[in-house]
């Protein structure tokens, strides 16, 4: 299992921080579902990983993002743990049910996205030598969901699944829909509600990555009066694969540096949209633009699907944009984004509310100061290493990042 690591502060440390350490979350997820836990009733079960969310994604993306990286991560931790009897499957829409995929299926949505490693190909190979004869999920196995999978038709494949006996699992990233309704439409938050209903009074075991989400789902249910079937299991994020790849002269390879200010750029990495809340990072920019002067500040650049429209915010962002001071990168490979953490002075993180929030875990695994909103789902993992401000003060906010900028002896002291 896993071990959390509490890192004490100290120079040689901050260039190499480090959360966890030993057997990847991932393959305790997966042995959580062995024939000596609680919620499975034979021996010998297939373990079926859900993976119908990444297939669709990524045959309308070339990448991964957020929950999307968590899965697939989980997914190749999977593959290449020998002593899994695992098995994919997807929702087949016509049969009404979950339906195996076959090593060939596996193996084409690993490569869309660039995924697939050493490890993986080699489990590639012996999936081919020896593959499940399994239509889908039957009594006694389990099923494992960890993606995008908040949604009406997986609240009937949750009931069929318990139903007929087949046990399954979930790994719940976040109930920001309930939590801050202000940020979603009413219609999204109802609909949330009634899935995660259903997702707790069915599953086997929930899985959180923070225990501030598992007190959140606790609460809910508390004062919502409805019963968790299961237990809640926190089982935290580990690193992986961004600091592997990370090369800072990929940014001259892939043509970034006609856009990027290497050596002077402040990075804040996510879609851009109102709960991620780039826009006060884009306010702070202008105002501190007009008081020290272009020449004096780095370059804002913001990676991440554009959804608010940053230029459309006003004209003085847009100003910015135009002038390259704010720049927005977006469909960028993991190895990108590692070269762009690799390279900043540091990074920011406004966003105004998170199941976990991975950009911070990141940028500390870069040894790059974060400055981020004081959310409890960050301090859960990240501890006191961000310099944090109260969620949406730009004053704060701003105070902290002309420290950052100006103050560079205590930004590489942090």
């Amino acid at each position: 299992m896993m071990v959390a690591l509490r890192l004490h502060r100290s120079r040689e440390q901050k260039a190499a921080v480090n959360w966890f350490t030993g057997t990847a979350p991932q393959r305790f997820i997966w042995r959580a579902a062995q024939p000596d836990s609680p919620f499975v009733r034979k021996a010998n079960p297939i373990l079926w990983h859900y993976v119908g969310d990444t297939r669709d994604w990524l045959e309308q993306h070339t990448h991964l993002t957020g929950v999307g990286r968590v899965s697939i991560e989980i997914f190749k931790a999977a593959l290449a743990d020998a002593s899994i009897r695992g098995a994919s499957c997807v929702y087949d829409r016509k049969r009404g049910a979950l339906t195996s995929l076959s090593h060939e299926a596996i193996g084409e949505i690993l490569s869309r996205g660039n995924y697939a490693g050493d490890e993986q190909r080699t489990a590639m190979g012996q999936l081919a030598g020896k593959a499940i004869e399994a239509l889908g999920p039957a009594p006694g196995d389990h099923v494992f969901f960890n993606g995008l999978v908040w949604t009406p038709v997986f609240e009937k494949i949750f009931i069929d699944l318990s139903k007929r006996g087949v046990s399954f699992s979930v790994l719940i990233h976040d109930i920001i829909p309930i939590e801050r309704p202000d940020l979603v439409d009413a219609e999204y938050t109802a609909s949330f509600e009634k899935w995660l209903v259903v997702a707790v009074n069915t599953a086997n075991c929930i899985f959180v990555a923070t225990n501030h989400v598992k007190d959140q789902i606790y609460r809910w249910a508390l004062l919502a009066g409805v019963e968790i079937r299961g237990s809640i299991l926190c089982v935290p994020f580990g690193q992986t694969a961004l600091n592997r790849r990370s090369n800072p002269k990929q940014l001259e390879r892939q043509n970034l540096l006609d856009k990027v200010e290497i050596g002077n750029f402040v990075l804040s990495v996510g879609t851009i949209d109102t709960r991620k809340n780039q826009t006060l990072l884009c306010e702070i920019w202008v105002r501190l633009i007009a008081k020290f002067g272009a020449s004096e500040m780095p370059q804002l650049v913001l990676a991440g699907r554009d959804d608010i429209g940053v230029e459309r915010l006003n004209e003085d962002v847009a100003a910015l944009v135009r002038a390259g001071k704010i720049c927005i990168l977006d469909g960028l490979a993991d190895g990108e984004i590692a070269s762009l953490y690799a390279s900043c002075l540091f990074t920011l993180f406004p966003s105004q509310s998170e199941g976990y929030g991975l950009p911070v875990a990141e940028s500390l695994s870069f040894g790059r100061l974060c400055i981020a909103s004081d959310l409890p789902v960050i301090r859960d993992h990240a501890d006191g290493f961000p310099w944090y401000f109260p969620v949406g003060d730009l004053h704060a906010a701003e105070a902290l990042i002309v420290r950052a900028i100006f103050q560079s002896e205590e930004r590489h002291a942090a």
